[in-house]
């Protein structure tokens, strides 16, 4: 009998399966780790499509880094991510995310090594699902997403 009891173990035996290819890096639809981080946050409450939106408009006024995120005006990201919908909301938790990275890490790579779900989860605005997406496809760790995609595949 198997025993399964937490998305990890879930995670560690479909990789014992072999159902997961490892070789399939792009999971989430987002060209940079950066990217991952932002569309997870922006993604909340949203259709994909939207986000993709609010992504572009970052891209145009070069957001791709923590640095640039913590330091954008406030105003100017509100605008930015409109499409993603509560616009105000995320605006502030990505400035805010953006700087307490900064703060308990010093930059993004040593975020994506060293940063927990634990830390995740004490982040405004930050649940399980999206913790896990950023553990899993931001910092590359082994952290299985439990949402409605998983169900599809377990189905």
């Amino acid at each position: 009998m198997i025993s399964i009891l937490n998305s990890y173990d879930l995670f560690i035996y479909l990789k014992d399966q072999n159902l997961i290819d490892e070789t399939n890096e792009y999971w989430w639809p987002s060209s940079t780790s950066f990217e991952v981080l932002l569309g997870a946050i922006l993604t909340q409450n949203t259709k994909w499509t939207n986000v993709e939106k609010s992504l572009e408009n970052l891209k145009k006024l070069n957001i791709n880094s923590l640095e640039n995120l913590a330091n954008i005006p406030l105003e100017t990201l509100t605008n930015a991510i409109t499409p993603s919908g509560f616009k105000n909301q995320k605006a502030i938790r990505l400035i805010l995310l953006a700087n307490n990275i900064l703060d308990e890490y010093s930059n993004f790579e040593n975020f994506c090594s060293n940063t927990t779900r634990d830390w995740l989860l004490g982040q405004k605005g930050i649940g399980a699902e999206t913790a896990d997406a950023i553990l899993c496809y931001c910092c590359k760790q082994d952290f299985m997403v439990v949402d409605s995609y998983t169900n599809k595949l377990l189905k």
